[in-house]
């Protein structure tokens, strides 16, 4: 056929001409872009107005209506049945009293909402039987009492019965939550085209969720990001909420007193690294959010990274995950000091009738004075580090070269500007600015905070009781501190973000039109690439010390406190601990 020879013949040489003169023709283009920008704005103008309204954006992952309501429901259910056991416990305690004290009956839902939970809950069942009143022998009625030393942390006597009950079910709601955040869409990228005011969304062009963002790493070869995301913020905060609850209810004669303690300060140190996901996904949307507009200021297109009901889902229930670390850290310390209160009843009327002492007295004057200039070292240097810009992104490309027109397409950030870009593109939306709160808080506050709260501890004069209660302050600071984890979240985006972004590019929904790009023009569509700026080092410094200096504090302030280990201050001669005294004093002014 004549016409299909000269079809293929035309073809041929255009695809020829084109793979041959790749350079001209791009520069002809950029050139070209650049002359006639007013008129390239007045036509898109005049396309965006005669395109009639797009509807919502089509979800093209993620959990569909029934797994929602499965796990979504399932996780308020939880919450709402916790609650609901709680306070009828609550209530139940309070009638008891009052028909005790005033003769009144007691309120049969709270009484009947307590049965409930004591039936549902093991750790209840126990407690009761750990309280049941004493004969005058000693001995519970039938002499079935529970020896205090095997109790579970729910059923310690100080705990409220309330807290007890609401622990595990404020764990499941938590779980389910984490489950249906990881298999949600957590991130959408759509266009915006924007011309007189009149809007239109194109979009998705590119989705992130748990499960995408595992399939697409393990593709393009981020295996540090597939592992990252597979282990520390997929497995990692199940697993943990699985371990609390079996710490919270397991007896002694299950989990030892002592593993019981490691177990959960394991959980309580590293819980935080779950927040690794997090920073990745901040990474993504700064590099995403790009923006063209027209000289004239009418007419813009914007790349628009839209944060979904899940992704702050996850950040909700990885706040609450650590806050059931901190409740379940700060009972076994409780229980574990009231027993060692019983074994000794002299020792603590002995040590409140001390003088206060600065912690740093119990050492030599040398080293008193260098653990006072680490912290203070530290501090700045996760305070600097934080403020400085420590890397910068760049957009190479078609997108960035001509099409979006870009004058600097290298945007630099550091720790606070990328908690704070979110809210600057979303000034009003209320979730941006819980976001930004709490990335801020968790990676920058309390890092800085934890130095000031160690130096404190470390040179004013205070009371044993005092320093022992502002020394587990400072140990449930550190277990939120993420200013490591940002660090960490950093390098694992230098070293791949541009391998992802390439492959989100090439094998994603924007495929077809970038490949044709690569093909004709031989270049790339759009590529992201993270690079260092010289405020990493500092960066970098402040993630080490933010990361080992309260760690090795803690063991030297505890060491201080209960006179043991090298840093005892019997080991010192009386002219060191004069000399620390002296210098306490001069510290604190």
């Amino acid at each position: 056929d004549l016409e299909a020879d000269l079809t293929s013949i035309v073809e041929a040489t255009a695809s020829a001409i084109l793979r041959s003169s790749h350079g001209a023709l791009g520069a002809l283009i950029r050139g070209g872009t650049k002359v006639l920008q007013a008129e390239y704005a007045t036509s898109e103008g005049k396309i965006i107005d005669s395109m009639p309204p797009c509807g919502a954006t089509r979800v093209i992952q993620g959990l569909n209506w029934f797994w929602t309501c499965v796990f979504e429901g399932g996780s308020w259910a939880a919450l709402v049945l916790g609650l609901t056991v709680a306070v009828g416990i609550g209530l139940g305690n309070v009638s008891r009293k009052l028909a005790a004290q005033y003769s009144w009956s007691p309120i049969k839902f709270s009484m009947m909402t307590e049965q409930l939970g004591t039936a549902m809950i093991p750790s209840m069942r126990s407690s009761q039987m750990a309280k049941v009143p004493q004969e005058e022998g000693g001995h519970a009625p039938g002499g079935d009492r529970q020896p205090d030393t095997d109790r579970c942390l729910a059923s310690q006597p100080f705990v409220p019965r309330s807290l007890a009950a609401l622990f595990p079910y404020v764990a499941l709601s938590t779980l389910l939550m984490l489950i249906y955040a990881d298999l949600s869409l957590g991130t959408l990228i759509n266009l915006v085209f924007t011309h007189k005011g009149h809007v239109v969304t194109i979009g998705p062009a590119f989705t992130f969720s748990m499960l995408g963002c595992l399939r697409d790493t393990l593709l393009a070869g981020c295996y540090l990001i597939f592992f990252l995301v597979l282990c520390f913020s997929g497995l990692w905060p199940m697993v943990k909420l699985f371990l609390l609850v079996w710490a919270w209810q397991a007896p002694a004669h299950r989990l030892s007193i002592e593993k019981r303690g490691k177990l959960l300060e394991f959980l309580d140190e590293y819980g935080r690294f779950g927040f690794v996901d997090t920073w990745m996904a901040m990474f993504a949307i700064a590099g995403y959010r790009l923006k063209w507009t027209s000289s004239d200021g009418q007419t813009s297109m914007l790349v628009e990274p839209v944060a979904t009901l899940p992704f702050y889902a996850f950040i909700g229930a990885f706040v609450v995950s650590v806050v059931l670390g901190h409740i379940a850290c700060f009972v076994h310390r409780r229980a574990h000091m009231c027993d060692r209160t019983a074994a000794s009843t002299e020792l603590p009327a002995q040590e409140e009738k001390l003088q206060p002492r600065a912690l740093c007295t119990s050492v030599s004057l040398f080293e008193a004075h260098v653990l006072a200039v680490v912290f203070i070292l530290s501090g700045t240097l996760v305070f600097v580090g934080g403020m400085l810009d420590s890397f910068h992104m760049k957009t190479e490309g078609l997108v960035a070269s001509f099409v979006l027109d870009m004058p600097d397409p290298t945007r630099k950030y550091g720790l606070v500007t990328l908690a704070t870009a979110i809210t600057d593109a979303n000034p009003g939306d209320l979730g941006a600015i819980a976001l930004r709160s709490v990335l801020m808080l968790f990676a920058f506050i309390i890092p800085l905070v934890v130095m000031l709260a160690f130096l404190m501890l470390w040179v004013i004069p205070l009371r044993k009781s005092s320093q022992q209660a502002l020394l587990t302050a400072c140990r449930s600071l550190y277990a939120c501190s993420a200013y490591d984890v940002f660090v960490l979240a950093l390098i694992v985006s230098r070293n791949e973000m541009g391998l992802l972004s390439e492959y989100l590019v090439y094998y994603d929904n924007v495929a077809v039109a970038c490949n044709l790009v690569k093909d004709y023009l031989q270049d790339e569509c759009m590529r992201i690439k993270v690079e260092y700026e010289p405020g990493f080092l500092v960066l970098l410094a402040g993630g080490i010390a933010a990361y080992l200096v309260p760690s090795k504090a803690l063991r030297i302030c505890q060491d201080c406190l209960d006179g043991l280990g090298r840093h005892v201050g019997s080991q010192c001669s009386e002219s060191d601990l004069e000399d620390s005294t002296e210098f306490a004093s001069q510290v604190t002014g």
